[in-house]
This record gives structure tokens, sequence and C-alpha cells, in this order.
């Protein structure tokens, strides 16, 4: 009855091993990961360091209202130039939604042709958009789309409308 019991345990185990295996677990450590670089980035905008935010962003970066950022130079000047503007310290942030920009324009609406290459630019194939509602202390909560560039393992914020 024993050998029975550990055989039914070992199969089970077997079976809930490989479930887990696959695109579906790729997607959730891609997920991860850019959730991961968001709550960096804003950790570093939040306590206002500016070597934290450029290392954990990369150019072209999309911003709203302007082009693109081509130049690693001119996201430290923009980054600089946002931490002067106001104090984020007491900033949070509700992480909302992880997906893809074809899934983003599935759920809450086509972009423009104009804005979907500003943001296809920056994205690259393996990215991850992330859909956060940001409470800018003072200013009440705003809906906020950073976009996150996956290359060689690693995520980059590329871009926040």
């Amino acid at each position: 009855m024993r050998s029975i019991l550990r055989l039914i345990l070992l199969l089970v185990a077997l079976v809930g091993t490989a479930v887990g295996t696959g695109a579906e677990e790729k997607e959730n450590g891609t997920d991860a990961k850019a959730r991961a670089a968001v709550e960096q980035f804003f950790k570093a905008f939040k306590s206002k360091d500016l070597e934290g935010l450029v290392e954990t962003a990369d150019v072209p970066f999309c911003r709203e209202g302007g082009k693109n950022i081509e130049k690693r130079d001119d996201l430290e000047r923009f980054f600089r130039k946002a931490l002067r503007a106001r104090d984020p310290s007491k900033d949070t942030i509700v992480i909302k939604l992880v997906t893809t920009l074809p899934k983003l324009e599935e759920s809450d609406g086509k972009f423009t042709d104009d804005e979907r290459k500003v943001v296809e630019d920056v994205l690259g194939k393996d990215h991850r958009v992330v859909k956060v509602e940001w409470n800018r202390f003072g200013e009440g909560v705003h809906k906020t789309l950073i976009f996150v560039c996956l290359q060689d393992g690693k995520a980059k914020v590329a871009g926040i409308i």
C-alpha cells in the first residue's frame, strides 16, 4: 500500500512539474522582469537617484509629448530636469497590468499610427507594457504606461506616457 501511495505522489509531483513549463513560464518570467524593472526605476525616481534612473533606462526612450530621446546624455538631462521639477518622494505606484503592445491595444483600444510608430521604435520584438496608477502626491492619480524592452535577458525602461 505504501509503495502505491509513493508512486501516486511521485506521479503527481512529475505532472505538477511538467504543467508549469513552456511558454507560460517564460511569459511569467518576462512579466516578472518587466515588473521588477519598473519598480527599480520608480524607486530611483522617488529617491531622486539620477544614476539609478539612467542605469534602469535605455535609449531610445519614448516620452509623452515629444520625440523619442536617442542619446544617453539627452536622457540624463531629461531625468535631471524631471527631478528638479517636483519632489516625487511621496509618490506611489500600483502596477495594474503587465502585457504586450498588441494585447494592450486589444483591451484598451488601438494607438494611432503615429503613437504606435514612436512606441514600436523603442520596444523592439521582446517587450512589455506596464500599466500603472501613479499617485503623484498632491496632484492625484494618473494612469501611466511604462514601456520595457528586454534584451539579452535584461529589462530596461524604454519610455513613459
